[in-house]
């Protein structure tokens, strides 16, 4: 390949040369005179046209030789230039790069120290401060409401107390007042009674009337009221006319009252919040608080 490099470029010089040989122009005493003319005239020395080159055969030669030379010295090669190339893939060789000479950097300059402040104390956080509410106590509460004139207002009653763990009605018997007589006492037997009722009749009595059953039997009634007041009130009427024998009595009869017995968990406060409340919404309502419950829960006996 070099070898074809040379040959080829002896060829190129050689038609060079032939080619200038070929093309050089006869002297003629014309261009002599041009030439004298212009010699008086100033010119510079890149405004002349080139020498021109005179081939010989001894040129030719010379050439020839000193390309052949040429062609028997060894060619130096040219270093070759590194060009960057795009890094390999992962799966070509890796090519290690050449090791290059770290050059120490110099030190940055330490900043200047700040002067030295002094540390503020550490601020000590207040203590919390102590509650001051106190704990709830609850305790044990037993009690008996009373009476209602029913089972269902008891039971009523009972859903509106704090903290009741237990409660139950209970009922009993109670002879009661209903109402008031004015009469003569029970004679000794009824044909007794009989004349007494004539007698009063004859003194003035309105009405009179033998009773038949009860404690009171074989007693004379001279009237039968409510009210207390109005049984009072002919009482003294009766005796201005004379009647002294006569009183007032009540007429007891049996009622069934309904007593709510409650055990409840609960403060103080609304233990007693709660009775309060009953107590607007029942005037007539008994509270009867016991120290103990019993051994059977919310003094069952």
């Amino acid at each position: 390949m070099k070898s074809l490099f040379y040959l080829l470029l002896l060829a190129n010089l050689t038609f060079f040369l032939w080619e200038q040989f070929m093309h050089l122009e006869p002297a003629n005493p014309e261009s002599a005179g041009r030439t004298e003319r212009q010699v008086d005239s100033i010119v510079l020395l890149k405004e002349l046209p080139p020498p021109p080159v005179i081939v010989t055969k001894g040129s030719v030669a010379a050439a020839v030789e000193a390309a052949a030379q040429a062609a028997e010295t060894p060619p130096v090669e040219p270093t070759p230039v590194q060009t960057e190339s795009p890094l390999p893939a992962a799966t070509s060789t890796p090519v290690e790069a050449p090791l290059q000479a770290e050059t120490p950097l110099a030190a940055p300059a330490a900043p200047p120290t700040p002067p030295a402040v002094p540390e503020a104390p550490p601020v000590q956080s207040a203590p919390p401060a102590a509650s001051t509410a106190k704990p709830v106590e609850t305790r044990e509460f037993c009690a008996r409401l009373g009476p209602f004139d029913g089972e269902a207002e008891a039971k009523g009653v009972g859903r509106g107390i704090e903290g009741v763990s237990d409660a139950w009605v209970e009922s009993r018997v109670r002879p009661a007042e209903s109402g008031y007589w004015v009469l003569r006492p029970p004679a000794a037997s009824l044909e007794e009674a009989k004349a007494v009722k004539r007698k009063l009749l004859e003194r003035g009595a309105k009405e009179a009337l033998i009773l038949r059953e009860g404690e009171n039997a074989n007693g004379v009634s001279l009237g039968f009221f409510r009210d207390r007041t109005r049984a009072e009130n002919l009482l003294r009427e009766y005796r201005a006319k004379g009647l002294d024998a006569l009183e007032i009595r009540a007429r007891r009869d049996g009622k069934t009252e309904y007593w709510l017995k409650v055990r409840a968990q609960a403060d103080a406060a609304a233990w007693s919040a709660s009775l309060e409340r009953l107590r607007k919404q029942h005037p007539d309502l008994r509270v009867e608080e016991r120290a103990g419950c019993g051994e059977n829960g919310a003094g069952r006996n």
